[in-house]
């Protein structure tokens, strides 16, 4: 999977439900109703992005700083946050929350999954 190398977009959805609405979510990732879904831990999504190994290149620590700085920013705004992935092989990645006033916000990204 690649999410390092798509470009990260923010996006907002008015929600005035008690759980997460996927089917807003399909409608934002713009996928059809019958889309497989797949929702994933929060920081199971991050852990793998925010991961420095030992042989790690200045491109790779660099790129893990700043999803570490992505997560912390979603997690000091955003509760319930999650992740949902939709589709299959080429997918639409949306890292999701509810802010204050129980609206969804988070981030919207792509993803190859092979």
């Amino acid at each position: 999977m690649s999410e390092t190398d798509a470009e990260i977009f923010p996006f907002f959805v008015a929600n005035d439900m008690p759980e997460m609405p996927v089917g807003l979510l399909l409608k934002t990732a713009g996928r059809p109703s019958d889309s497989q879904v797949e929702q994933r831990g929060f920081d199971e999504f991050f852990d793998r992005l925010t991961r420095v190994y030992e042989n790690s290149n200045e491109m790779a620590k660099l790129a893990a700083a700043r999803f570490a700085e992505l997560r912390e920013l979603l997690r000091s705004n955003l509760t319930a946050l999650c992740v949902f992935k939709f589709g299959s092989i080429q997918l639409d990645v949306l890292v999701v929350g509810f802010d204050p006033e129980g609206n969804v916000r988070g981030i919207r990204t792509t993803a190859v999954e092979t």
